[in-house]
């Protein structure tokens, strides 16, 4: 089991504020199979995957993606 470090001013943050409680949740997920990828923050599954593996609903994972992007907070190819 490997773990990841999170910045303890993440409760601090503005951008973080943000975002829903969902949204915040989805985006913890995110970090978790970024550190479970092993590829340097990359992600290399398509969303119907993400959502599989990290049991979201696709039309929310989706939604929480296109906020995540605007607000720089992830970047996606």
């Amino acid at each position: 089991m490997s773990w990841l470090r999170l910045w303890t001013d993440i409760i601090d943050d503005p951008k973080m504020a943000k975002l829903t409680d969902m949204q915040f949740r989805q985006f913890t997920y995110l970090l978790v199979l970024a550190k479970e990828q092993d590829e340097d923050g990359i992600i290399n599954l398509s969303d119907e995957d993400i959502c599989w593996r990290l049991r979201f609903k696709i039309d929310l994972f989706q939604q929480t993606k296109k906020v995540l992007e605007k607000m720089k907070i992830i970047q996606c190819n």
